[in-house]
């Protein structure tokens, strides 16, 4: 079991220095505002309507 420990150590800490190493900087010319897609939250916004429009419509079925 302590073997496993220390092997999985080393491997966190081999993944972490990697990740340090393969770090660049941005492109210098590169726009400043860019326009960024927020594609997850219109997608939330959307599953919010429909149910809210799923409950909204089962209340007046039910005459709540």
């Amino acid at each position: 079991m302590m073997r496993l420990k220390k092997a999985l150590v080393v491997l966190v800490l081999l993944f972490a220095g990697t990740v340090q190493t393969f770090a660049q900087p941005g492109d210098p010319e590169a726009d400043p505002d860019p326009a960024v897609p927020i594609t997850g939250i219109e997608w939330l916004i959307a599953g919010g309507c429909a149910l809210g429009l799923k409950k909204l419509l089962s209340a007046k079925k039910t005459g709540s």
